[in-house]
């Protein structure tokens, strides 16, 4: 990823890299509604996609799709479009695992996890089980599905220095997650 993405980290967290910078979206959603999963449900990307679009009007969560890009493409608009927001939200897709958490984090957004398989150990050679704890959260399907929850109002209300400190570990360990296109 290059510099003009304001990615630059230091080895060993000497310096804290320009990811630390203002955010205008409290969560990003980046991708589709589809109906396949390695759950079978599919649901959780449609429930996202609904919470967030009855807050893109204030400005609280940000939508874009990916789909039809070119890889290179991709990556890019996923990146700049991460740098705005506070969180991002990685529902699984065909997998538990997904490329837009890397593109999360490079941009110092922190990512939020719905199935307990894609947020424990799926990046052990990248990211240990503590680190990973300390940057991403989990929110159970289940507790988006329930009537009168909003995963928005639920990101907003985490404490600000937690946040911080989210942010700090990212940054900590973002030049370690590099990569070039």
């Amino acid at each position: 990823v290059s510099a003009r993405h304001g990615l630059r980290g230091q080895a060993g967290g000497g310096g804290l890299p320009s990811i630390a910078r203002k955010k205008y979206f409290v969560v990003t959603f980046i991708g589709g509604q589809h109906r396949g999963s390695m759950s079978g449900d599919g649901t959780i990307r449609t429930v996202l996609a609904k919470q967030c679009q009855a807050r893109q009007t204030g400005g609280e969560c940000l939508m874009s799709p990916a789909k039809h890009l070119s890889a290179r493409v991709a990556t890019e608009t996923a990146l700049s479009t991460y740098l705005l927001s506070t969180f991002s939200m990685q529902p699984q897709g065909d997998s538990f695992t997904r490329k837009g958490v890397f593109d999360s984090l490079l941009a110092g957004c922190i990512p939020v996890y719905f199935h307990e398989l894609s947020f424990t150990g799926q990046y052990p050679w990248h990211i240990s089980a503590q680190e990973f704890q300390r940057i991403s959260l989990f929110v159970p399907s289940t507790k988006v599905r329930q009537p009168g929850f909003n995963v928005v109002d639920y990101l907003k209300a985490i404490p600000r220095h937690r946040v911080r400190q989210m942010q700090a570990h990212i940054a900590r360990i973002a030049f370690r997650l590099q990569y070039s296109a």
